[in-house]
Formats: structure tokens, sequence, C-alpha cells
């Protein structure tokens, strides 16, 4: 009986009466036992001297010495890396080869033809070939293979019969006459039931000596041909069917007649036939009543349990490779199509729970207990037993998987997917993920405590979980073979940045906690400290002791991490899919094995898991099912049984068709409902379980089988076919028609629908800009014909301005479209600082339609009337206190006096800064010289009297360094504008990296010819750095503070002028006076509770609330009162959280409570994988379209009218369309929404909004993305990053997830005018009324 570990029981058994399946499949599997080895023999494999350890050592050179045939690969063959232990792993496919039993002449024996020369000389030769062994072993070796190895007398059988014939024809030759006798080729020939009379060859076995008749042929699986001499280096290979196919080459393991597996091999119980891994299966297990040479085998078990693995694979693809006339549909498990599916169904998981929660990855400790104390035998070492390592890390995998899904050890597990991978030195690891309901989900920096640590223990109060740690869980050191790129750095960012607490970004991803506490450890003659350390988690890295590193990913950021490991596959090179090609020769090439991965796949261990259920839906157009048949069948009846076949499809358009529930579900929800009975060919109503539907993936390039998948994912409850091609009662002919009338498409039919509904909206100006976003943001392939088809409702408001300021009476129709051309140009020029040119083959105007002469960009910074702006300094400028008045007359001063002071207006919210700019620049501009103003957002440059943002203005790269510059010609028209300059005004500076500030100071430098600061304009800075500073993606503490203007080495150059005075608060009551104090401190984070903690008390007039719905009453109170939503209404109040996942959440929960009827738009989502990727990197639409992204639409928009919305992009900045624009939605069709501007100087407009095609900025996924949407969001809540720089009347502040980083709380309470004002949702709980304020003292200005 086979030797077990009582956790390999079968579930179905009990500890009392155990029964185990890996080894015997319940006792189905009955093989003689091994024979104990020749007594030397064993005392060489279980030995405790010197010769003994020696031959262990070298056994793999002792087996090559003396083994009859050599093992090849297509590839790459044995890995042996570093100093660690031996690691046997091939490349390709892995051969054995015969050669001849005489060498070449002029060549060396070797293999079999040493057993055909004296011993002496055989024994020097392999001598010479293996100086590592000891020559004593080699002859006790060659005695032992000599008395007892059937095939060295089979050999030599077949050596003497060749001899003999070959004298024969030498002396037929010398004789000169009679018939040439002919070449005899003897085979090694198996056969259970030989007829030894015809050949009169007896043997005690069953290999015999075949010498072949001439009807007689070489049968692959049962015969090794032999040949005296070799054709040039011509090698046989020999079948892996072969029962001698092992023993020749492992001739150590096989000391005697014993045979491998061979295709009449059958069960015990006489059912069914024993498979190749059956076989190898049991003969992986140790037995009490026998010796195994094969488990003895140290470095030659490795090689040999991977040449098993590979001998069965080959065997099973051999089979499907001759057979595909029968298996047309067979899918191996590691083709490049299977892997494929098994991709497509995690996408399916992870579209539907839409994204993972808890990432981790578990390596085997070869010195687990029960590995290193329990399993090993006398002088074994790890690396000698990869079966122990396999099996043991498969009771752990397992136990951790419970833990995970039934104890629910993070929270309640939901679903979960897992790979298994190995590593270099061929140990099995698992990358997992695992999928929170609802309830759980990481929403707080306490939830990822609660999983998470990247800190070291004490190693006073728990010794034993530290020496785990500093074990298993530290990162380094990093050298060139493992984590460092080409640059030096480390690939894994190590050593990460130390952290005081862990926070969450507004995307979700967690930083986490890694204090400098002093404390560093040795490791191996390094030191380590907290920011080498690996999150873990305590309890499992106790519990398992070993490497289990826990990744808290609660973003779809995690995918591309989530990509590289779960779904790229299990082991082995990139395979491209979908072309005509040998796919099973691509992955024999392409595969690598390793021990422990050939055990694993022997005992059959699944290598990737996934759960729920995936339920495979099938995709056929009209009459193209599939119906599988015999090529022996009657066509017609084939044909017949097509017709009334029934598949899943049909059946769910039946199941729409007659059941009302169904009619509520798009053919991937059924299965959620419903379950597929196979035997009786129709679907049922789930009882029990879940599971998700996921369609098979369709290619645009398929055609119409793409479109109709696109309807299956979009559209429920269709009764047929025809169903599907019916939008708004019209029946189109193809289901591309239906897709397009649907806007699940993109073309150029796109726009000029959009133009078709926009123009029933509103004419003329409001036309041409949405005409000028479309040229701009949605490169339509055919402008000119968008321009030829609608120029008459683009130009149908300028026959009257032409005759009332261009004094054409009767202005023509060429006049009226030249006319509108010049004012699209003019946008263009405004908005993008491009022109028409730029769009050929669109038309440009060619009458000289401008009022202006010279250079543009100067005359448009002084179009101003200066009059008007005359009067405006007057009106104004006695409404200035003390500081404002100094700070006025320091910046005109260094103006008049051309001294090109840098001034930074340090003015915390409510000092009226932007008073003081507007005043300055109306004094400049009324003198006739020219003031830029520009803002690090483009809601802060609304504020400004004529101010842009600042990369726009200055042209500043998207992607800036120290070494950037901006992107303005020298020699241009553009340039003048900051050569003429007087004045530059920059506001909100404080949140802009330095480099951008550093790229124009070396801009000005160069363009106006000086060496001073800014090229010696007055440059005047303004902000407060108690506000949010540049957002860095995942950026560390100091990575923020080295990216501030602080830090800069134009701060040196900076005068700081200061405003103190809150100019709201001149008439407000004490209450008022004493809050806008408190605001101060918790932006200098002077009312911290104590000097270690980052928590303040939240002021006492701050209301406090219990729930969502409260905050929401709160703030949006009477909003089912549609009378009562003005404009003025959205205006005043808002909520603001600090993440991207909480808004969302909270706009959604509002959306319900508002009135009116809701419209759903759908984007249209597209992935591009680069030259040379994975085919099988295809994602289907549906996943595309669950991907929730920062600074991009969802996929399902769902809007009412009257509904606040934020604008996402830049689209017409100079009429109030720009990135968090707030409006409220008036109208809307299928492809144009119409709204109305709520702040800014253009509030109360009119604007339109097309679908653009919008692309992530800065995202980890592993692919470019692309969403074709209206680029808004809901506008009831939004980020506190979004909102700087507003304010509004009434605040609810969502603080469940703490803020998480500087001057975030500071902006938030900032905005409302009144803390009576303030509502605010603290977590769950909590029993006081504090949270989390992160302020970074050091950029402060003291």
């Amino acid at each position: 009986m086979a030797v077990h570990m009582n956790d390999e029981r079968l579930t179905t058994s009990s500890n009392l009466n155990p029964q185990f399946g890996s080894c015997c499949l319940k006792g189905k599997v009955s093989l003689p036992l091994l024979r104990d080895p020749p007594q030397r023999l064993r005392q060489l494999f279980e030995g405790d001297n010197e010769q003994a350890k020696e031959f262990r050592t070298n056994i793999r050179r002792y087996n090559a010495a003396f083994a009859f045939t050599s093992v090849g690969t297509s590839s790459s063959n044995t890995y042996v890396a570093g100093n660690g232990p031996y690691v046997f792993k091939f490349q390709g496919e892995l051969r054995h080869l015969s050669g001849s039993l005489l060498p070449t002449v002029g060549e060396t024996p070797k293999y079999a033809q040493l057993y055909f020369i004296d011993t002496t000389e055989a024994t020097n030769i392999q001598m010479e070939r293996n100086p590592e062994c000891t020559q004593t072993t080699m002859l006790e070796i060659q005695e032992l293979l000599q008395t007892h190895h059937a095939f060295h007398r089979h050999y030599k059988e077949a050596y003497e019969i060749m001899m003999e014939f070959e004298e024969q024809q030498e002396q037929q030759q010398q004789r000169q006459y009679g018939r040439r006798i002919p070449n005899v080729v003897p085979h090694l020939h198996f056969e259970g039931q030989m007829d030894r009379r015809r050949y009169n060859l007896p043997t005690g076995s069953e290999i015999a000596v075949l010498i072949p008749g001439e009807e007689d042929r070489p049968q692959g699986t049962r015969d090794i041909v032999l040949r005296l001499r070799g054709e040039g280096h011509f090698l046989e290979r020999i079948n892996e069917c072969h029962p001698a196919y092992l023993p020749l080459h492992y001739v150590l393991l096989f000391p005697f007649e014993e045979l491998g597996w061979h295709e009449g091999l059958t069960h015990s119980n006489g059912e069914g036939r024993l498979t190749q891994r059956e076989y190898f299966a049991f003969r992986l297990f140790p037995r009490n009543s026998e010796f195994s040479t094969i488990l003895c085998g140290g470095k030659l078990f490795q090689q040999f349990i991977v040449d098993a693995w590979a001998a069965t694979e080959q065997n099973r693809l051999n089979y499907i490779q001759m057979n595909q006339s029968d298996l047309r549909a067979d899918l191996h498990i590691s083709s490049a199509r299977n892997m494929f599916e098994l991709f497509q169904d995690s996408m399916a998981i992870t579209r539907f729970f839409q994204h993972p929660d808890v990432f981790g990855i578990m390596t085997a400790n070869p010195n687990w207990r029960e590995i290193s104390q329990e399993a090993l035998l006398p002088g074994q070492t790890v690396a000698d037993r990869p079966d122990i390592v396999a099996r043991v890390f498969e009771l752990k995998r397992n136990a951790l998987m419970a833990d995970t899904k039934k104890m629910h050890f993070f929270g309640k597990s939901v679903a979960h997917v897992f790979v298994i991978e190995f590593q270099k030195r061929t140990l099995p690891h698992m990358h997992f993920l695992t999928f929170f309901a609802n309830e759980d989900k990481i929403r707080e920096p306490c939830q990822v405590d609660r999983i998470v640590c990247a800190e070291f223990p004490d190693e006073q109060e728990d010794p034993e979980l530290f020496g785990m740690v500093l074990k298993h869980m530290v990162h380094g050191p990093c050298t060139r073979d493992r984590c460092l790129d080409e640059t030096g750095q480390c690939t894994k960012r190590f050593p990460k940045s130390f952290q005081d607490q862990t926070a969450m970004d507004q995307d979700g991803y967690p930083l986490y906690r890694r204090r400098n506490d002093g404390r560093s450890f040795e490791k191996h003659g390094f030191f380590f400290n907290n920011s080498h350390v690996v999150p873990y988690n305590p309890d499992l890295t106790r519990k398992y002791d070993c490497h289990i590193n826990i990744e808290v990913c609660a973003s779809v950021h995690a995918v591309k991490y989530i990509h590289k490991y779960i779904y790229k596959g299990h082991d082995r090179a990139t395979l491209r899919i979908g072309e005509e090609q040998d796919e099973i020769k691509q992955y024999l090439d392409a595969r690598y094995i390793g021990a422990s991965e050939a055990v694993r796949r022997l005992l059959k261990m699944t290598m990737h898991d996934e759960d729920p259920n995936v339920v495979r839906l099938h995709l056929h157009l009209p009459g193209m099912h599939r119906v599988i048949f015999n090529t022996r069948d009657d066509p017609l009846t084939v044909l017949n049984r097509g017709q009334v076949q029934r598949t899943r499809l049909k059946e769910f358009f039946r199941m729409c068709a007659t059941d009302e529930n169904a009619r509520r579900l798009t053919y991937q929800e059924f299965p959620q409902h419903y379950v597929w009975k196979q035997h009786e060919s129709t679907w049922k109503i789930r009882e029990r379980g879940f599971a998700i539907g996921r369609l098979y993936f369709a290619r645009p390039a398929e055609g119409e089988r793409f479109y109709l998948r696109l309807l299956l994912t979009t559209i429920a409850g269709p009764r047929s076919f025809e169903d599907l091609r019916t939008v708004n009662g019209v029946v189109h002919g193809t289901f591309k028609d239906a897709c397009n009338a649907l806007s699940l498409l993109q073309d150029d039919g796109e726009w000029i629908k959009c133009l078709e509904e926009a123009s029933i909206m509103r004419t003329g100006a409001s036309l041409r800009n949405l005409f000028v976003v479309i040229l701009s943001e949605c490169n339509p392939s055919h402008p000119e014909l968008l321009w030829q088809r609608f120029r008459p409702h683009l130009c149908d408001d300028l026959r009257h301005r032409l005759r009332q300021h261009h004094g054409l009476f009767e202005p023509s129709e060429e006049e009226e479209y030249d006319f509108g051309l010049f004012l699209i140009d003019e946008i263009l020029r405004e908005q993008s600082n491009r022109n028409l040119s730029l769009f050929p083959p669109m038309p440009i105007p060619t009458l000289n339609w401008s009022h202006y002469r010279g250079n543009r960009f100067i005359n448009e910074q002084l179009q101003w009337n200066r009059e008007d702006l005359e009067l405006y300094v007057l009106e104004h400028e006695p409404q200035f206190n003390g500081e404002q008045r100094y700070c006025y007359d320091a910046i005109l001063s260094s103006i008049e006096d051309e001294s090109g002071v840098v001034f930074f207006v340090n003015a915390p919210a409510g000092t009226g800064k932007t008073f003081l700019y507007n005043i300055v620049t109306a004094n400049v501009r009324s003198r006739g010289k020219i003031v830029i103003c520009v803002a690090s957002s483009r809601i802060a440059a609304l504020l400004l009297h004529g101010g842009r943002t600042a990369h726009s203005t200055f042209k500043i790269p998207f992607e800036v360094d120290e070494y950037s510059m901006c992107t303005i010609n020298k020699n241009s028209e553009y340039a003048d504008v900051f050569r003429e300059a007087s004045l530059i005004i920059w506001d909100e500076v404080p949140m802009q990296h330095r480099h951008c500030a550093e790229a124009v100071d070396r801009s000005l430098r160069d363009i106006r010819d000086s060496n001073s600061p800014f090229g010696g304009v007055t440059v005047v800075f303004g902000g407060d750095f108690r506000q949010i500073l540049p957002v860095i993606p995942r950026g560390s503490r100091p990575q923020i503070v080295g990216a501030c203007l602080r830090r800069s080495t134009i701060w040196q150059h900076v005068t700081i002028l200061n405003l103190s005075i809150n100019m709201r608060l001149q008439n407000a009551s004490l209450a008022n006076r004493e809050f806008a104090q408190w605001l101060l401190q918790v932006g200098d984070g002077s009312n911290f509770d104590d000097a270690s903690s980052n928590m303040i008390q939240l002021h006492n007039w701050i209301n406090i609330v219990s729930s969502i719905r409260c905050l929401i009453d709160n703030i949006y109170n009477n909003i089912d009162d549609m009378s009562l939503h003005e404009d003025q209404y959205f205006r005043d109040q808002t909520i603001l959280s600090a993440r991207n996942t909480d808004v969302d959440l909270i706009n959604k929960e509002i959306l319900q409570s508002f009135p009116s009827n809701l419209e759903t738009f759908r984007s249209v989502d597209s992935n591009t994988v680069e030259a040379g990727a994975d085919n099988h990197a295809a994602y289907p639409s549906e996943y595309l379209n669950s991907l929730d992204l920062s600074g991009i639409p969802l996929s399902k928009l769902d809007l009412k009218i009257r509904y606040p919305i934020i604008l996402l992009r830049n689209l017409a900045p100079k009429q109030g369309l720009c990135n968090g624009a707030r409006m409220v939605l008036t109208r809307f069709s299928h492809r144009v929404l119409e709204a109305r501007l709520l702040f800014g100087p253009h509030a109360g407009e009119h604007v339109f909004i097309p679908r653009i095609s919008l692309t992530p900025s800065s995202t980890a996924l592993p692919f470019h993305f692309s969403r074709r949407q209206f680029p808004v969001r809901l506008a009831f809540a939004m980020t506190i990053n979004k909102f700087q720089g507003q304010s509004v009347k009434y605040v609810g502040l969502d603080i469940r997830v703490p803020v998480f980083s500087h001057g975030q709380l500071y902006v938030a309470l900032s905005r409302a005018t009144s803390p009576n004002h303030i509502s605010a949702l603290l977590p769950q709980n909590s029993t006081v009324s504090n949270t989390v304020n992160v302020v970074y003292p050091e950029v402060l200005l003291q």
C-alpha cells in the first residue's frame, strides 16, 4: 500500500476509513512492485560511506555512462544556475535516440557502443568523459549491469547476429558469385504473445530480437530498430509508447528486466485502459514493501520524472495530431487556444465583480517540516524529492484557498482565480486573486492594516513571526540577475519609501504603513529595514511558514499585475493563435518542464482554477451552428439533424419568447438564473448555485459574428435573430446596421448623426463650436464631407451678421460659407492653437475677413477696452486692505522699474487673492501692456480675467522632467507675445510640478535672450501650500515634497507676499472667525490630538451624520421637488470625497432619488495590442465596458434631464467647456448632449457635448485603451482634488475613508462659507468625531 499524508485522502472518505485516488485510483491501478536491486547497487543508493555519497552526487553521470540511448531536445537541455540546489529543466520536445552499435570511423564509442568493446577500454573512455566519477564505482556498475540487465544480453545478441551477417556478406563478395546477402536490421520487438517457433529466438522476457521477414515492417510503438553502422550521424528515435523507452536510458533505476508502460495495460478490474499518466503516478508513491530505485535516484529521479511527463504528454499530443479528422474541436490542456479560453473565463469573473480585492503569491518552502523532517529518506535533500515538494505544496495550497474561501480569512469571498507557476528553481508558487462581497470591500486604511503588514514584527514580543518575516518576506539584496534593470534600479521598486500611516489614493491604491523606526536587521551579510519588507499577512505567514505576499488591489490598476501572472498561462513561451499553424508543434517547442511541474501534472493536480463557474455560451449566426457528425454519416441525415438541433442561443431566444422573467436578461446574464440541461438541450430555472455567463470571443474581422456578439451583450430579452436586428421598430438588414443604429460602433456616421441632432436643437455659433470639437477631438476621417453636408446649418446666422457688421447687404452663398470657414478657423486657433490647414482636405477661407493687422496673438492680448479697465480699477482699488495694497504696489513697482521680480502671493482661502490679481491685470492692461494670466487648473483659470491653463499657454509638455523645454518656436509670432509681456500671473502653482515652472523659466530665458529668472519679466506666483500638492501617482512623501516649487532652484529668487486677512469674515460672526482660525490650524497641522498622531478633532459646529443617506438628505434636501432645481441649487451644494469609487457610489445613490426618465448611453470601447504581442491578449468587449478608470466616463452612462454633470476634458475652454466644468443637462440625443454651464464667466450659456474618444492619461492596464463616450460624469459628488479652487454654500464630506495626501482635509473644509453648512460622515461605529489630517510641515511657509 502506498504511503500517504492523511490530508491527501479523498474528500468523500473519512479519517477512520481514508481512501486515496492520486496513487492508484482507489485500487484500480495495480502494478508489480519493482524488484529489489542487486545488493551492491542498493548500498550505493542508501549507504552513508563516501563512495555511496559520491555515487549519488554523480548519479546522472554514471547513468549516462552506461545508458543504451541518449536524450535530446528540440531546444535547450538541463538548467543549472547559481550556487543553489541542482535543477533539471528542459525546453522543447524531449526525445530518446538510438545510434548505431559501432561508432563512425574516427569517433570514440559512446552509449550502447561501449558494451561491444573491451571492458577496460570502455571504462577508460567512461572515466575520461566523467572525471568527477571514481573508477571503482564505474567498474562495479559495469559488472552489475552485465550480470543483471536484460538489455545488455539483447544488444549483445543483436550485435552478434549483425556481425555474423556482415561477415557472410564479405565472404560472398570475395567469392564474387551468387546472390548478394541483404543487410540485416534487427528490431527489439515487444509482443506479449510471440510465435517463437517461427523465429526460434527463445527469451524469458517480452522483449525479443526480431529478424524481420520481407513482409514485416517496424511498428513504432513495439519496435526499436538497431543498426550496426550509422549512416552519417543518423539517430533512430524511440517511440514514447515502447515499454523499453525509459529502461533503456535509466539503467540504474531499472537494473533488471522491468519494462515501462505499454498500450496493452488495463486497470486491475479489467475495466478501462491504464493510461501512461496513471502508470507513472503509481510509481511516484513510496510503499513500505518496496525499495524504489526511482525515488532514491536523487538528481537522476529529477530527470526521470521530467522525462516521464514529457513522454506522457507527447504521446497524448501525437494521438491528437494523428486523429485530427475525428477531433476537430479538441483542445489539449496547454494549447494556446485552451489558455485563451481560460483567460476569457477569468476576464468574465473580473468583469462581473469589477476588480479583485486581494492579490497573493504563495511560494513553496522546501524546508517545511512535512518535507525535510518527515518525508525524506536518509541522506536525501529536498532537491532529491520534487514529488514530496509538489505534494506538500498542494496540501498547503488547498488549505490556504480554504482559509480564504470557506473561512473568509480576509473577508467574505465571492470568487477566486488561481494559477500555478514554477520558479527558475522549479519550486511551485501560486498566484491568486480573491474577490470580496460588497459589504467587505476594502475602502478604508484600517481594513488594509487588518489584512496587510509591511513592517518587521517586534523581535522580542513575537520572535517566531519575526524569524519567518526575516527569512521569507524581505526583498533583497538587489542584483542584476534578480531584479535590477539596465539603469540599476530595482524593478520591484525596493527599497520602498517610509510611510507613517497607511493611506489610500483616489483610485483605491494603498500605500502601506512602513514606519522609519530606526531598526535594521542583518541577513546574509546585508542589513534590511521596513522599507525592504514585502507586504504580508501575519497570520498567514505564521501558519504556513513560507513566502506569502499579500497585496490589496482595490482598483482596476492592479490588472496589469494580474494579466502578467494570472492570465499569461503556464510556464511556456508565448504562442500566437488565430492562424493556420501546427499549434501542437508550437507548444512542444515552447514549453519548459521542470521536475516539480512534471510531478504536479502526473498526479493530476490542477494548474488553474476559478470560482464561480463560468458557463461558455455558444455564438453562431443563423443556420451556422456547429453540428457534430461522423464522416461516414449520410450528408442528408446530417443536414436534417442540424436543422432541428437545439443550441444554447436558439433556446435562449425561445425562453425569451415564452418566459417574462427571461426577457429582463441579456444572453450573458442568463446563466445566473437558468441552467443548461445538456441531455435535454434546454434551459431550466436555476434552483441552486451560481454561475457567470461568458460569450465566446469574436474579433471585428469576423464581421457579422462580431456584431451579433455585441448586440447579445447589450440587448435584453431578444426573441430571435430578427428581433436583435430591430431598433426602434426598424428591422435592419444586418447586425452591423443594428449596432450602428444603437451607436455601438465608431465611424464618421456618428458625427453625421451628431450634427443632425444638434442642428435641431441649436443654430449658428453653437454648431460651429461643436464642429470645432469634432475636428479637434474626434478625428473624423472625412471632415470635408461633414462641412459640405452641414455648412447651411453651420452658417445659418451669418447672412445677418455680414449685413450688420461687414457692409454686405446681399452676401452670396459662397461669401457666407467662406466667412463660416474663417470663424471655424478662428475658434480652432483660440481653442487648440491649430488651424484648418491641419485638417486636409478641409477647405480654408479664401477672403480676408480679418479685422486686425500684424501679430494676431499680440492683438488678442491687447483687445481689452482700456477705458473700461480704468473704470474697473478706479472702482475696486479703494477696497484694498493694507496687505493687498502692499502687494499691489510691489507688483506694479517691479513692472514699472522692469526689475523682473518673481513674487509668490501666499494667500489662504478667502483672503482676496483673485480680487488682487484682477485689479493688477486691469491696471497693467489699461496702459496697453500685455498680461498673461494662467492657473494650474482650468477651473481656477476661469476666475482670472483672460485666464488660461499654464499647460496650454506655455505649451508645457505633458511629460516633464528636469530638462524639459516648452514647445514654443523662438522665431514664431507666438513667442513675440512673451517677449512683449510685462507681467505673468500664475495662480494655484503649489499644485503644479516644479518641473513645469522650470521648463517655463528655461524657455523664457531663451525667448527673451536674458539669463534673469523667466527672462526678466515680472512673475506673480500665487497659492497656498496648505492646499493639495502635485499629484504623483503612488508617490511617497519625499517624492511629493520634492515635486513642489519650494524644492526648485527658482525658489531662491522668489519674494514672498502675504495675505492673511480673510475678506469673507470682515462682517462675520465670532463663531465664523473662530472657524477660520481653526481652518488655518488644520492647514498648518497645529491642532493634532497629540504630537505623534495625525488625528484631529472636528470642529463642534460641523454636523456629524450617521449614514450616507443622511449626508445626502442634509446637502440635497428636497431633491425630489423638481420645481426647486434652479441652477443656483446646484451651485450652492456639493458632496466631496477623497476617492473616485466613493464619489461614484454617492452619485448612483442620489440618482435613484432624482425624478424624471432615465436614458442610458453606451460607449464603444477598444484596445490596441502592440505589434508582436499575444493574440490571446484580446479582451472581450464586456470586460472593456466594465473598466472604471479615473478621468474616463463610465461605459454605461445613465443621464436625466436637469441633472448635474461634470466635464472630463477640455473641449472649448474659452467657451467654458473645460475639464472640471459643472453644468446641468438640458437636452440629449444619442450622439450629442446639450447642457447649461453653472460656473464661470459663461454661466447660463448652453453648450453642445459630442461623444469623443478618450484614452486614460495614466494607466497600469497592459494594453492601450480607448473609449468613445460623452466625456461627462455625474456631479452631485466630486473628489476633493477636482473641487480645489471652487466654493459653495453647503458641503458634505464623506470621510469614511480618510484623506490620504497633504492638504486634502484643509481644501475640503474650506470650500464652505460657514461651519454650520458642513456635514461630515465618519467611518462606521466611530465613537469620536475625529479624522485623519495629512500635513507635510516641510513645505509650509512660516
